[in-house]
């Protein structure tokens, strides 16, 4: 409920902050990046070997990552005193209280 009520601010931020540090290019080059950190890792082929479905989260990385980012630093701003470079625990367990992913996951 929360972050579906602050949606319009969020996008109203993401509208300024997208003159301040570019538009999709940018967005594409930082998420390729990410990616690349994360399947150099070997984490991924650790928890999810199937290419198929590594394939599928990169989709969905590729096209929730702006609003995924913006989700992080709400998150990670709440119990850090303003800080967003690290998510803590207390503050994960709020955002999956508030955002009830297991439920959605389980339907």
């Amino acid at each position: 409920q929360r972050v579906a009520s602050n949606r319009p601010k969020l996008q109203k931020m993401r509208n300024i902050m997208m003159e301040q540090i570019g538009g999709e290019e940018i967005i594409s080059t930082t998420v390729a990046n990410e990616w690349n950190s994360i399947v150099s890792s070997g984490f991924l082929d650790s928890i999810v070997p199937s290419v198929s479905e590594q394939a599928a989260i990169k989709a969905f990385f590729t096209k929730n990552y702006e609003e995924m980012s913006h989700m992080y630093k709400y998150y990670s701003a709440v119990n850090s005193g303003g800080q967003t470079h690290t998510l803590e625990y207390i503050e994960y367990t709020k955002f999956l209280q508030e955002t009830n992913i297991f439920q959605s996951l389980q339907s």
